[in-house]
């Protein structure tokens, strides 16, 4: 069986096997999006795009990587024009959404997140190198900031991704 318990937690070994090629990984990008970010700030700072596209090739080759295969992605032509904002609210079956919307959806992409996503070392950090949007659930006041944050973000032009549940669906649709 792959998986066994530690405390109250599930430890799955296809989750820690794909957390060591998101480090082997970090070694060749993070150079690039530290560059990227310099070049961001001096020159897109409300788009960024430099840094999306880093993040973007990051996720795919994760993926890759990983499954060895690309998903499928249906319904491109129903998304919004790359240069236009739209607000997308999929739903969240598993920590492999954010890599597979990043990487496979032909778009740059920014996301509403968790604050305690953004504080992990490296990925967080690039998270917010790249402008995503932190959000601390129980704060009344990170809920209105990150409401504003948002409106600001597509009023900038970018698509923002925030998943309706809040959290991955505990039965993965």
């Amino acid at each position: 069986e792959a998986t066994r318990r530690s405390g109250s937690k599930v430890i799955n070994l296809y989750s820690v096997l794909f957390l060591g090629i998101n480090l082997a990984t970090v070694i060749l990008f993070y150079p690039l999006l530290l560059v990227a970010s310099a070049l961001s700030l001096a020159f897109d700072r409300k788009r960024r795009r430099l840094l999306d596209a880093i993040v973007g090739a990051w996720a795919k080759l994760c993926m890759l990587m990983f499954f060895w295969s690309r998903p499928v992605v249906r319904g491109v032509e129903n998304l919004p024009s790359a240069s236009s904002a739209a607000l997308l609210t999929p739903n969240h079956c598993s920590f492999l959404d954010i890599f597979t919307l990043s990487g496979f959806l032909p778009r740059p992409l920014k996301y509403v997140s968790k604050v305690e996503i953004l504080r992990i070392p490296l990925i967080g950090w690039a998270m917010q190198l790249a402008g995503h949007i932190a959000l601390r659930k129980a704060d009344r006041r990170s809920q209105l900031a990150t409401f504003r944050d948002s409106v600001q973000c597509l009023q900038d032009g970018n698509h923002l991704v925030t998943f309706p549940e809040g959290t991955r669906s505990a039965d993965g649709v």
